[in-house]
């Protein structure tokens, strides 16, 4: 599961009715992910939880018979005025137990279809996909 590409960053053209300030209620990122939510709608995943995530993102639970995802979007604090710019973890829930659990092939099988999908919308911008390993790099950099 280390070889998935569970992290992303991007820019949205979005229409954002949020805050992005840390304390200013309702963050912003809604809009990205009820997009990202139409899409595995369209692959047939139902979702299973969608709500604001504490003060500074929104999460998103889909699932398919046995594969689950919890995905999770949160603003760039340190953005310029002009760019919505956004983190966008889709993680993968396994269960508990191991047997049962779908390939990993099944993951990236899915992970893959929604990034190409989610990354050619016209409102997203510069969509990179990376491992969490590929993700810590860019942010020690």
């Amino acid at each position: 599961m280390k070889t998935l590409k569970t992290f992303s960053t991007f820019l949205s053209t979005l229409p954002e009715a949020g805050s992005w300030e840390e304390d200013g209620g309702h963050p912003v990122g809604r809009k990205p992910l009820e997009l990202l939510g139409r899409i595995f709608d369209a692959l047939g995943f139902e979702a299973t939880y969608f709500d604001q995530r504490d003060f500074y993102g929104w999460e998103l639970e889909v699932k398919k018979d046995k594969l689950k995802f919890v995905c999770v979007i949160q603003p760039d604090p340190d953005r310029a005025d002009d760019e919505c710019s956004y983190l966008l973890q889709c993680k993968p829930e396994q269960g508990l137990l191991p047997f049962g659990r779908p390939h990993p092939s099944a993951w990236k099988d899915v992970l893959d279809e929604i990034y190409e999908r989610f990354g050619t919308q016209t409102d997203i911008i510069n969509f990179n996909p990376m491992t969490y390993e590929e993700f810590a790099a860019v942010e020690i950099a």
